[in-house]
Protein backbone atom coordinates (compact mmCIF):
# COMPACT_ATOMS: atom_id res chain seq x y z
CA UNK A 1 0.00 0.00 0.00
CA UNK A 2 1.43 3.40 -0.99
CA UNK A 3 0.93 6.22 1.16
CA UNK A 4 -2.11 7.95 -1.00
CA UNK A 5 -4.00 4.71 -0.12
CA UNK A 6 -3.08 4.37 2.88
CA UNK A 7 -4.81 8.09 4.23
CA UNK A 8 -7.24 7.67 1.79
CA UNK A 9 -8.13 4.28 4.19
CA UNK A 10 -7.79 6.18 7.20
CA UNK A 11 -10.57 8.85 6.26
CA UNK A 12 -8.24 11.81 4.56
CA UNK A 13 -10.12 13.24 2.41
CA UNK A 14 -8.54 14.04 -1.51
CA UNK A 15 -7.57 17.35 -1.08
CA UNK A 16 -5.68 17.22 2.33
CA UNK A 17 -3.90 13.93 0.77
CA UNK A 18 -2.71 15.93 -1.91
CA UNK A 19 -2.06 19.32 0.05
CA UNK A 20 -0.07 16.83 2.84
CA UNK A 21 1.74 15.10 0.25
CA UNK A 22 3.78 18.14 -1.18
CA UNK A 23 5.09 18.22 1.79
CA UNK A 24 5.99 14.63 2.96
CA UNK A 25 9.66 14.10 2.81
CA UNK A 26 11.18 11.32 0.84
CA UNK A 27 13.82 10.42 3.98
CA UNK A 28 13.31 11.43 7.81
CA UNK A 29 14.85 14.41 8.95
CA UNK A 30 14.70 16.09 4.87
CA UNK A 31 13.37 19.47 4.25
CA UNK A 32 11.38 21.49 3.44
CA UNK A 33 9.75 20.86 6.95
CA UNK A 34 11.30 18.25 9.35
CA UNK A 35 8.12 18.13 11.54
CA UNK A 36 6.48 15.88 9.06
CA UNK A 37 7.28 11.86 8.35
CA UNK A 38 8.31 10.09 5.83
CA UNK A 39 5.56 7.64 4.15
CA UNK A 40 7.07 4.46 5.78
CA UNK A 41 6.72 5.69 9.21
CA UNK A 42 3.42 7.43 8.38
CA UNK A 43 2.03 4.47 7.77
CA UNK A 44 3.62 2.48 10.86
CA UNK A 45 2.73 4.89 13.65
CA UNK A 46 2.56 2.06 16.44
CA UNK A 47 6.25 1.90 16.02
CA UNK A 48 6.83 6.02 16.72
CA UNK A 49 4.12 7.09 18.07
CA UNK A 50 1.82 4.37 19.90
CA UNK A 51 -1.95 5.72 20.21
CA UNK A 52 -4.27 2.31 19.97
CA UNK A 53 -7.75 2.40 19.62
CA UNK A 54 -8.17 6.21 18.25
CA UNK A 55 -9.75 6.70 14.96
CA UNK A 56 -10.21 10.59 14.17
CA UNK A 57 -6.61 11.61 13.70
CA UNK A 58 -4.19 10.29 11.60
CA UNK A 59 -0.78 10.91 13.40
CA UNK A 60 1.73 12.33 9.99
CA UNK A 61 4.55 13.61 12.22
CA UNK A 62 6.30 15.03 15.47
CA UNK A 63 7.35 18.36 17.13
CA UNK A 64 10.64 18.78 18.83
CA UNK A 65 9.04 17.27 21.89
CA UNK A 66 7.78 14.45 20.78
CA UNK A 67 4.33 15.69 20.73
CA UNK A 68 2.81 14.35 17.63
CA UNK A 69 1.50 16.55 14.30
CA UNK A 70 -1.60 15.39 13.51
CA UNK A 71 -4.38 15.66 10.72
CA UNK A 72 -7.91 15.52 11.50
CA UNK A 73 -10.68 12.79 9.97
CA UNK A 74 -13.62 13.81 11.24
CA UNK A 75 -14.76 16.43 12.98
CA UNK A 76 -12.38 19.47 11.07
CA UNK A 77 -11.62 17.70 7.75
CA UNK A 78 -7.93 18.10 7.21
CA UNK A 79 -6.77 20.51 10.22
CA UNK A 80 -4.02 20.07 11.60
CA UNK A 81 -3.53 19.22 15.49
CA UNK A 82 -0.52 18.64 17.75
CA UNK A 83 -1.15 15.68 20.51
CA UNK A 84 0.36 15.86 24.35
CA UNK A 85 2.66 12.70 23.92
CA UNK A 86 2.50 12.60 27.74
CA UNK A 87 -1.22 12.29 27.98
CA UNK A 88 -2.37 9.65 25.64
CA UNK A 89 -2.37 6.85 28.18
CA UNK A 90 -3.76 8.78 31.18
CA UNK A 91 -7.63 8.64 30.52
CA UNK A 92 -7.64 11.73 29.32
CA UNK A 93 -10.91 12.68 26.84
CA UNK A 94 -9.51 13.26 23.13
CA UNK A 95 -10.40 16.67 23.70
CA UNK A 96 -8.55 17.41 26.13
CA UNK A 97 -5.01 16.02 24.30
CA UNK A 98 -5.30 17.59 21.20
CA UNK A 99 -4.88 21.24 20.25
CA UNK A 100 -5.63 22.91 16.82
CA UNK A 101 -2.73 24.65 14.84
CA UNK A 102 -3.79 25.11 11.39
CA UNK A 103 -6.36 24.66 9.46
CA UNK A 104 -4.53 22.62 6.76
CA UNK A 105 -0.73 21.22 5.85
CA UNK A 106 -0.30 24.20 4.04
CA UNK A 107 -1.76 26.56 6.23
CA UNK A 108 0.78 24.54 8.67
CA UNK A 109 3.79 24.89 6.73
CA UNK A 110 2.90 28.88 6.40
CA UNK A 111 2.18 29.11 10.50
CA UNK A 112 5.07 27.36 11.27
CA UNK A 113 7.77 29.67 9.60
CA UNK A 114 6.72 32.56 11.84
CA UNK A 115 8.41 33.54 15.09
CA UNK A 116 5.56 32.99 17.38
CA UNK A 117 4.31 29.98 15.90
CA UNK A 118 3.84 26.95 18.81
CA UNK A 119 6.52 24.64 18.80
CA UNK A 120 4.33 21.55 20.70
CA UNK A 121 1.19 21.07 22.67
CA UNK A 122 1.81 22.99 25.91
CA UNK A 123 2.72 25.98 23.97
CA UNK A 124 -0.03 25.95 22.09
CA UNK A 125 -2.83 25.55 24.50
CA UNK A 126 -1.09 28.25 26.71
CA UNK A 127 -0.72 30.48 23.32
CA UNK A 128 -4.03 29.98 21.51
CA UNK A 129 -6.76 28.74 24.05
CA UNK A 130 -9.21 29.24 21.29
CA UNK A 131 -7.96 26.60 18.50
CA UNK A 132 -8.78 23.78 21.50
CA UNK A 133 -10.60 21.01 19.48
CA UNK A 134 -14.45 21.75 19.92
Amino acid sequence: MNLRAYLKNRGVDQPTIQDLLLYIPEKMNAEPIDDFCDAKRIMDPDSWFYWPGQKRFVVVGHCPNGDGVAIDTQIQQGAVFYVAHELLHDGQPLDDIVVKVATSPSHYVQLRGEDDFPWDYWDARERNPDRVSE
